[in-house]
């Protein structure tokens, strides 16, 4: 019995089958794709009214010719391509649609057919030798991706325009603010009234200012462009967090704060990370506290717990303070850009409201973690977690000042009086590192009633806060100090100069492992020897300057004519080669963008003849107003050795001239 007999004894089967093969029949009639079926000589079988739709020119001419429903494939195609297509691109056009037509092999297609616009084609081959053809119009998805590749290119291009119009913005801000600043530095060697000296801070306070704002909008713009690169490289966290305190110290002590560093002094050692980076953190969660904090202290704590070995260390910056608080519906917006609290109790609470923002994107992108507990008028605590490894080889160590790890008790005992115990707590953690077995007291009173009579002729650790304010009573307790038998270091953190001692040493600021340990290490009672003067190697070194602005070389003429045996000029790359090429310089200061040559190019061609003379490679640092990232990687790439941007500092100046040893230059 064959299926059809079977149907025709069951007439509900035969039922279901008419009506799904009416419903498969109205599917297929009424689909957006276009379908057709295909013999191998190219006559349409059957298709539906999407695909006669499309092809309604093609259809309507065919059946005037007499067609009628015998349409062939191969003359539609025809028929179209004289239409759509010049007449130099019809064959063409006919026999890659025929090619097509043959290939059915269910892979789909993405073909453009002249006026009629983009269609996706797929074809199979049927069991009965037929071919099965669909294709779906996608005109609308090609034209939303050309607006999409339209909206890419125009914000990609208005980020490139954006970009360098910061740049060349930050360029010409940044020269003159190289003239103002540098002049105003010159002068301070110079004598001057107080109330021009005044004038002086003043102007290099704004200038300062300005300079900040300055690096803030360019670090936002890389930000939001996501072109902040990181530069890792071996570095000490512990030096960085030092030299900050010590540079934030004086401000701290000026508004009347105290600025506390406790810094776990196992972090002595060599990690990998961008330096530069981190200190921006430091520096902006340390310069809101400052800010927000009316009185009190501004704490900086750094620990590190080792990890996989001592390979990689967690790392917990904490920045606690006693200031106004972040209230509690802000604290969810306070790292948001330009979100800025208003407070009549803030130092100077004017800015651009980017710092915290910038802070903790970059801390985002050192994959890295930042968080905020704060209670209104009691304080705020910010605190930062970072992952860092070690450095590995021997030549990526960080040279510096070590400081001798001792068990606790091996270099003696000593006693610390000071009032603070935040204060006194990270003091004590820094005596034992170093081999002290410390005692605290928090007064003097309570040192000398507590304290065992043997314990009197040990060192002792004396805090101006324990001493009385009035400069007479003051002096008098430091001198019965200096008259007992133990030594006595004076730690004095008062924004007011030390008395003068005719014994024993005065610590201006305990921000400083291996001052602190160089200080206790010292020959006691004995009057402190005023630091040696390092010696002035930059008046050995001839420096070339090569800067085509006139205001820029007035200025370095100002700063350095005094502490070089030589100093000459080059105004553009060309002049900068050929003096050079006739009398090598020690140094040399490279701008970037001269006439004739620009600094880039100069420094290429100075490399070229150094390598193929066999010359002493003579360094070369860009000293440039462009400070953008990819500036610093031209200038390396090229040949230079260092990256000073402009307003330049004397002391940037001096570190790079004083680094400088004549018969230690390697040949190129």
């Amino acid at each position: 019995m064959t299926d059809l007999d079977r149907l025709r004894d069951d007439p509900e089967a035969l039922a279901r089958l008419v009506e799904e093969h009416r419903m498969l029949k109205e599917t297929i009639e009424h689909s957006p794709i276009l379908f057709c079926v295909y013999d191998p000589s190219h006559n349409l079988l059957a298709w539906n009214k999407t695909y006669e739709n499309n092809h309604a020119e093609g259809f309507a001419h065919l059946r005037a010719q007499g067609a009628d429903d015998r349409i062939n494939y191969a003359d539609l195609v025809r028929y179209e391509s004289a239409c759509n297509y010049p007449p130099d691109q019809v064959e063409k056009a006919i026999d890659e649609r025929i090619h097509l037509n043959a290939e059915a092999d269910g892979k789909p297609i993405l073909r453009q057919y002249g006026h009629s616009g983009w269609v996706q084609v797929i074809k199979y081959a049927l069991p009965s030798g037929a071919t099965e053809g669909m294709a779906l119009d996608v005109n609308a998805l090609k034209k939303r991706e050309a607006e999409l590749e339209e909206a890419r290119c125009a914000a990609e291009n208005a980020e490139r325009v954006k970009a360098g119009f910061l740049a060349k913005m930050s360029h010409e801000i940044r020269t003159p603010m190289n003239g103002m600043l540098g002049m105003a530095e010159a002068l301070i060697d110079t004598e001057l009234s107080n109330d021009q000296r005044l004038s002086l801070d003043t102007i290099m306070s704004s200038g300062e200012s300005l300079l900040a704002l300055i690096n803030d909008i360019l670090d936002f713009s890389k930000i939001e462009a996501g072109k902040m690169d990181l530069v890792l490289r071996p570095f000490s966290l512990l030096d960085e967090a030092e030299s900050l305190g010590r540079l934030l110290l004086p401000r701290a002590r000026s508004l009347g704060l105290d600025l506390i560093l406790d810094i776990d002094p196992s972090l002595d050692l060599p990690l990998v990370g961008d330096s530069s980076r981190i200190r921006q953190v430091l520096t902006n969660l340390l310069g809101n506290a400052l800010k927000f904090t009316p009185k009190g202290h501004v704490l900086l704590r750094i620990d590190g717990v080792p990890r996989d070995s001592l390979l990689v260390y967690d790392i917990t910056i904490t920045v606690e303070d006693t200031g106004i608080g972040v209230p509690r519906d802000l604290q969810d917006t306070i790292f948001k850009p330009f979100s800025q609290l208003n407070n009549p109790l803030a130092h100077n609470a004017a800015g651009t409201g980017l710092g915290l923002s910038i802070t903790a994107d970059l801390v985002k992108a050192m994959d890295g973690t930042l968080s905020l507990t704060s209670v209104p008028d009691r304080g705020s605590t910010f605190e930062c977690r970072l992952r860092l490894p070690m450095a590995k080889r021997a030549i990526d160590r960080v040279p510096r000042s070590p400081v001798p790890r001792a068990p606790t008790g091996q270099r003696g005992n000593i006693s610390l009086i000071d009032p603070c115990s935040m204060h006194s707590n990270a003091t004590l953690r820094a005596l034992r590192h170093i081999g002290f077995a410390p005692a605290s007291w928090p007064s003097v009173d309570a040192w000398e009633q507590g304290s065992d009579p043997h314990e009197h002729r040990t060192p002792v650790l004396l805090s101006a806060r324990a001493l009385p304010h009035d400069p007479a009573r003051c002096c008098a307790a430091i001198e019965r100090f200096d008259n007992r038998e133990g030594a006595c270091v004076l730690l004095w953190n008062r924004a007011t100069p030390p008395p003068d001692r005719p014994k024993g040493p005065v610590i201006v600021d305990l921000t400083s492992l291996s001052g602190l340990f160089q200080t206790l290490s010292a020959p006691t009672q004995q009057p402190a020897a005023p630091p040696p003067k390092p010696k002035d190697e930059s008046r050995e070194v001839t420096v070339m300057v090569a800067e085509d602005n006139r205001t820029n070389r007035m200025v370095i003429e100002r700063m350095l004519k005094a502490r070089v045996s030589k100093l000459v000029f080059a105004v553009n790359g060309r002049e900068a080669v050929d003096q050079t090429i006739a009398q090598p310089p020690d140094l040399i200061l490279m701008d970037m963008s001269m006439p004739v040559m620009n600094g880039i190019d100069a420094t290429l061609a100075i490399r070229a003849h150094e390598k193929a003379n066999k010359l002493p490679r003579c360094p070369i640092v860009a000293l440039t107003a462009n400070a953008m990232a990819s500036d610093r990687e031209a200038c390396l790439a090229a040949g230079m050795d260092d990256f000073l941007t402009k307003p330049v500092r004397l002391d940037s100046l001096l570190k790079q001239i004083n680094a400088i040893r004549v018969p230690s230059r390697v040949t190129a």
